[in-house]
């Protein structure tokens, strides 16, 4: 978890408006896992 926290300091210490690949990638990245966790949810809600 520690890589993480390290990334989102990163990206939120940055200033600008203009995205770069790097930002775009990890925005990617924790939409996939908020994305997988929200069907791991719903999954859990139907089978309960």
């Amino acid at each position: 978890m520690q890589h993480t926290y390290q990334e989102l300091f990163v990206v939120t210490s940055k200033s600008g408006d203009k995205k770069c690949d790097y930002d775009l990638i990890i925005e990617y990245q924790l939409n996939v896992k908020s994305t997988a966790l929200e069907k791991l949810v719903g999954k859990l809600k139907v089978e309960s």
